[in-house]
């Protein structure tokens, strides 16, 4: 946890001009999602993400924050609402069989056991499914209680 607080710290000080960036990092590729942008742009996106995670809220250096718990280091999220900037939230996707990495695009699919472990952590509603997308339309959360899956394309889904 103390390292995602840092690598969150880190990837938010260096947001560009997107209130969404991916970074590939070689064995992992982060994607930072913040509300506000310093030149005034804004998107709700990681405040509607926090409310859906179905993890209880812990105490960071960001402020109140909710991590998921996924198995065998294949993919690190936490989302927390900053006291100054609004929600923010990290999502690290590992190197693994369910990972597709690139330069500027990151998708992470799941089924099976892996799936119902990670979609128990979320609020699926009614439904059984959530469909998250962002302003910028460069990132994708799709859960139900069998698959689970994160795509990222910096030029657009």
């Amino acid at each position: 946890m103390k390292t995602l607080v840092m690598l969150l710290l880190l990837s938010s000080a260096s947001v560009s001009h997107a209130v969404t960036n991916g970074r590939f990092l070689g064995q992992q590729f982060m994607i930072n999602i913040a509300a506000q942008n310093p030149d005034g742009s804004s998107d709700d996106f990681p405040q509607k993400l926090f409310e859906v995670m179905n993890v209880p809220i812990q105490d960071s250096m960001l402020g109140p924050g909710k991590s998921l718990k996924a198995p065998e280091r294949t993919l690190n999220f936490i989302c927390a609402n900053r006291t100054s900037g609004g929600y923010t939230c990290m999502l690290l996707i590992h190197r693994t069989a369910n990972a597709q990495l690139g330069l500027k695009t990151a998708s992470f699919k799941a089924n099976g056991e892996l799936a119902q472990a990670l979609g128990q952590q979320f609020f699926l509603g009614n439904e059984q499914k959530i469909v998250l997308s962002n302003a910028e339309h460069t990132l994708e959360i799709q859960v139900t209680p069998t698959d689970f899956s994160i795509r990222f394309d910096e030029q657009g889904l």
